[in-house]
């Protein structure tokens, strides 16, 4: 998406080259998933707390509709940034914080932690670039339900492997949390879907094999 818009804007196409950051992805994805009904489904997000691109501001729009459609759901927020306290200020207004539960800044380590305990992944921004944040859940295969920023067409399928919403439409994100919340079975096999797509894509040693045809290329002044 990013090389089209690019090319769009008059960059020559060989000129432009992309390749993906490996996140860590173990080989085999050994979680478990909240399949009973009777326990919330769990959601995650982490980046960066903040309204003007992550619309972290859309979040009690979101909550608000989880709570009108009846989803059992359990909602953890890693990260910090302008909008945190007032979430934190929303949840404790609401009287929602067995809900929702902001946790800060993880350490590096923490994140596969974090998202094998996530059966979704949700990312409402307006823009974004490849989402290394989204490639991780996907990695420890908790599903995404995102909105359609450049780059989640590379790795996620609709419907397969996560759902992919129009920014902004909070009602439909809601939706597709409510269907899994309804049909937990399908939640542990897009995860593995999920993770299926993202681990091929994340060897160390396809990574350090452009670096260096590429470094080949540029001092064989073939660039």
């Amino acid at each position: 998406d990013i090389i089209e818009g690019l090319h769009k804007c008059g960059v020559q196409k060989d000129k432009l080259d992309h390749m993906t950051c490996p996140v860590k992805c173990d080989e085999i994805l050994k979680r478990t998933y909240t399949l009973k009904e009777e326990k919330p489904i769990r959601l995650g997000f982490a980046g960066r707390v903040n309204a003007k691109q992550k619309r972290m501001d859309l979040v009690p729009v979101l909550v608000n509709k989880l709570q009108e459609l009846g989803v059992n759901y359990y909602f953890e927020i890693a990260g910090e940034g302008d909008y945190a306290q007032r979430l934190r200020d929303f949840a404790a207004g609401s009287k929602l914080e067995q809900r929702v539960r902001l946790v800060g800044r993880l350490d590096r380590k923490a994140v596969e932690e974090f998202w094998k305990d996530k059966d979704i992944c949700l990312s409402l921004s307006d823009y974004e670039g490849r989402s290394i944040s989204i490639m991780e859940a996907m990695a420890n295969g908790a599903v995404p339900i995102v909105t359609e920023t450049s780059g989640v067409h590379e790795d996620i399928t609709d419907g397969e492997n996560g759902y992919i919403v129009p920014v902004g439409d909070i009602d439909a994100m809601a939706d597709q949390i409510a269907s899994l919340d309804r049909h937990r079975d399908r939640v542990s096999i897009m995860g593995q879907n999920a993770h299926d797509t993202i681990c091929p894509k994340c060897q160390m040693r396809d990574h350090l094999q452009y670096w260096e045809t590429l470094i080949e290329n540029i001092a064989g002044g073939d660039s």
